[in-house]
């Protein structure tokens, strides 16, 4: 299993706030995503996906991704400070829906860790606000590739 398909399984199994979210990742940056592009809310994952390799002494080799989650609604410029926080707690209900996710797929993940998390308000032309989530995600090895 890729991290781009672990995280699309997981966002489709998501409901949190009694809503249906859509993954994206594409070759566009988040600043240039276009609200006609996205059915909200969304769970997107950062271009470029960054990974690093550990080899044990033994040949297993493990694979530790760097990513960054956006978890997104759209806002509005005129919303008012009540409907803004509204959004972030929203968002912050996806981020922990997708946390609980996480660490129950113990048959794909070995492990993962949040960095500093960020919420975000009115960013891109296309006026999304959020949660902006770094994380490390170290995949179980399933393939038996060894040296």
């Amino acid at each position: 299993m890729t991290i781009k398909q672990l995280i699309s399984e997981k966002v489709a199994l998501m409901d949190a706030n009694n809503e249906s979210y859509s993954f994206l990742h594409s070759d566009l940056d988040w600043r240039n995503l276009s609200a006609d592009e996205c059915t909200f809310p969304i769970v997107y994952v950062e271009v470029p996906i960054k990974y690093r390799v550990k080899t044990s002494i033994t040949g297993y080799k493990q694979a530790t991704y760097i990513i960054v989650v956006f978890f997104m609604y759209k806002s509005e410029l005129d919303n008012n400070p009540d409907q803004q926080e509204e959004l972030f707690v929203k968002a912050e209900n996806a981020q922990k829906q997708f946390e609980i996710l996480l660490d129950s797929d113990s048959d794909n993940i070995a492990s993962w860790v949040s960095g500093e998390c960020t919420m975000f308000q009115h960013i891109t032309d296309s006026d999304l606000s959020g949660v902006m989530m770094p994380l490390e995600i170290t995949l179980r090895n399933n393939d038996s590739v060894c040296l």
